[in-house]
């Protein structure tokens, strides 16, 4: 143990004025200024403090302003340095930062991709700044909320990158893929980069390929590069057909674009004038056409497509979904296609046929949440002028879409236990059988005679390998103990590890050799092993000892690690797994006196369960009141998939993950109690102590 008290207390008598405390951060020198007797303590010194630069030279300065003799040529030793006039009055200590602006565009530069460089090994980059506000139609695309870039941006910079580096009428975008949506939050600055990578040797004509990728980043330093879209881009395409544009559309079902929009907000996603291209829709199972233009305001656009009329392009895919979207409060956004082509620039109007690309034209969402479709582009002559070959929209949840900006708090997740009731082990026929649920096990299925109850029916037998712990001081029946009443109660074969030289269960080679011993002709059902504090009064841990703690450590993590080493060793893999029962191994909240051997042992079950999958790893965790062994017996006989588990009296609790952000109106319910101590971390800084005085 540590004697903290005792050494500054030695320390004081020793007459230290000063206290230098090497470390990541000062923690052990305020505490010990907060414990030195007498009235005036010493000066305190930390070599490193949390998230700091250039600490050691501040430490360095603190030592010597406390008087201590400081060598400072060793301090810059490899290093040329001059000595500089500082002002002699102290600084007003106010900081005023210079906020980036966004760029202005060059001259020559191009209105969506910017500045180009080329690199020397033949890569070509294109470098911009977006807001949300600039160009103006950007904000006319939310989705819950936020400007986010539409997926047509992606598709129309590649393209573009691709005519500004090459010359070509029609173009290819081949295995397109969008990674993460390109928000815009407030008025951040987002430096956007889109970078072509020839794959082909050669000029860039018909045939060659090239590699492109939209990438950006915030304005601070250090941040990352996030990859939004990656594909593949060439020139060339197939030649133009002609469709009969009397025969799109018949028999389909005219759509109301405004309740169309309106449904569209209600889900999440809001258009503005900009992004509402499509001037018609008529669909049916399977099959969509829809009318669109570019919107006014957008007619001097000189590129090959605009993102605002490719966008509404992809609405139409929309129609072919109408009478199911909605129903689960989700959303559908486009993450790539297979292969869209166009030849030569689209016209300000197009008519877009859309084809549901599952078998069948069922109009139902594909495998893994994925729908897939189809699109044909052709003037209002009936001319094709370019199409979509496996264009796909996977669900999306606001979690999911937010998750590419979070904080991280809203990226981090908790443990909860959640009540979850268990299942009857049985389920009565009419004729009165009861036959044995076998959920979560191997060769659990018993059928019963008819007329019988559970309670009258034996489970199919088997040998079961238990360790009940060590005996404790207490004369009555232990937790380990009842497990193993309770089992041979149920016709189940219980073997125990019994003799053998002290120490045995902490032994590799006894557990080794027992189950190496098993006999052949009955299977290994299950092993459990049994472990809670030695010393218990009434069903409340008395009051421990260093060395009663340590001892429960040491057999209780020790006799766990020799049994799953030696079950390895045998070779043998039980039915129903490998169970770790404990008492006090896991605190719910207001909880306290839990089982430190117990937490030991649960930290060890889940690095097992991970290591040795193969082993079926369980946890049960019981409170120190009465638990039913036949409660334990159905966990162990009857496994429903759960890995760990908590009994609280009667109350059984399950493991589950919730994401650490409270979601909107959510009320917090800390409690403060005053039978409690509070340990502030930082408490000697200026939030640390309004804490520590508020508590």
């Amino acid at each position: 143990a540590v004697r903290f008290g005792t050494a500054v207390e030695t320390l004081s008598e020793f007459g230290a004025g000063v206290l230098v405390e090497v470390g990541p951060q000062g923690v052990l020198g305020p505490m010990a200024l907060l414990s030195w007797p007498g009235d005036e303590g010493p000066a305190v010194v930390s070599s490193l403090t949390r998230g700091g630069s250039g600490d050691f030279a501040r430490a360095v300065a603190g030592a010597y302003e406390a008087g201590l003799e400081v060598s400072f040529a060793g301090l810059f030793t490899g290093e040329n340095r001059r000595r500089v006039s500082v002002p002699t009055y102290p600084f007003q200590r106010e900081r005023h930062w210079v906020r980036r602006r966004r760029r202005r565009a060059s001259e020559g530069a191009h209105p969506l991709l910017g500045l180009r460089r080329d690199a020397r090994g033949g890569e070509v980059s294109f470098e911009t700044d977006l807001v949300a506000t600039d160009p103006e139609w950007l904000g006319d695309h939310r989705v819950f909320g936020e400007v986010v870039a539409p997926g047509a941006l992606y598709a129309v910079q590649g393209i573009e990158a691709l005519r500004a580096t090459g010359s070509g009428r029609s173009v290819v975008l081949s295995e397109f893929r969008i990674h993460r949506p390109l928000l815009f939050t407030g008025d951040e600055v987002r430096t956007v980069q889109v970078t072509l990578e020839r794959m082909t040797p050669g000029p860039p004509a018909s045939g060659a390929e090239d590699r492109f990728e939209v990438t950006s980043r915030g304005f601070e330093a250090g941040m990352d590069w996030d990859l939004h879209a990656e594909g593949r881009l060439e020139f060339g395409a197939g030649a133009g057909e002609v469709v009969d544009v009397e025969a799109l559309g018949a028999g389909l079902t005219r759509v109301d674009l405004q309740d169309l929009y309106r449904r569209m907000a209600a889900l999440g996603i809001s258009y503005g004038p900009v992004f509402r291209g499509l001037l018609g829709l008529v669909a049916g199972v399977g099959e969509a056409v829809g009318e669109v233009a570019l919107p006014e305001g957008l007619s001097g656009w000189n590129g090959m497509v605009h993102p605002a009329l490719l966008d509404a392009c992809f609405q139409t895919v929309g129609g072919l979904w109408m009478s199911e979207d909605g129903e689960d409060g989700e959303i559908w956004l486009p993450v790539g296609w297979d292969r869209l082509w166009l030849r030569e620039g689209l016209p300000e109007r197009v008519l877009c046929h859309a084809q549901s690309h599952e078998e069948g034209g069922a109009a139902g969402p594909g495998p893994g949440d994925v729908r897939r479709a189809d699109l044909v582009l052709c003037s209002e002559a009936g001319e094709v002028v370019g199409g979509v070959e496996g264009f796909r929209l996977r669900r999306a949840t606001r979690e999911a879409l937010l998750s590419a900006s979070a904080s991280v708090d809203e990226m981090l997740y908790r443990l909860e236990w959640r009540e979850s009731e268990r299942e009857s082990g049985w389920e009565e026929h009419e004729d009165g059988a009861v036959i044995g649920d076998v959920a979560g096990g191997a060769g659990n299925v018993v059928v019963a005679v008819p007329g019988r109850g559970p309670g009258e029916v034996r489970e199919a037998a088997g040998v079961w390998v238990v360790w009940p712990g060590a005996r404790g001081a207490d004369p009555g029946e232990s937790l380990g103990e009842a497990v193993v009443r309770e089992l041979e109660s149920r016709g189940q074969e219980v073997v125990t590890l019994s003799g053998g030289a002290p120490g045995a269960p902490r032994l590799r080679a006894s557990w080794r050799e027992l189950f190496a011993g098993l006999p052949d002709s009955r299977p290994l059902r299950g092993v459990v092993h049994v472990g809670h504090p030695v010393e218990e009064a009434g069903g409340v841990l008395a009051e421990r000892t260093p060395a009663s703690l340590a001892a429960d450590v040491e057999e209780m993590a020790g006799s766990a690690l020799a049994l799953a080493q030696g079950l390895g060793d045998a070779g043998v893999r039980p039915e129903l797994g490998l169970s770790f029962v404990t008492r006090g191994g896991q605190l719910l909240e207001r909880e306290s006196g839990g089982g430190l051997a117990s937490s030991v042992l649960w930290g060890f079950g889940r690095s097992l369960a991970r290591e040795s999958g193969e082993l079926g790893v369980r946890l049960l965790d019981v409170d120190s009141g009465a638990v039913s062994a036949g409660v334990l017996a159905e966990e162990l006989l009857h496994p429903d998939g759960e890995p760990e588990v908590l009994y609280r009296g009667a109350t059984r609790r399950v493991a589950r993950l919730a994401r650490l952000g409270r979601s909107a109106g959510e009320v917090a319910r800390e409690v403060v109690r005053g039978d409690r101590s509070y340990l502030v971390t930082g408490g000697l800084g200026g939030i640390g102590l309004e804490v520590a005085g508020w508590l």
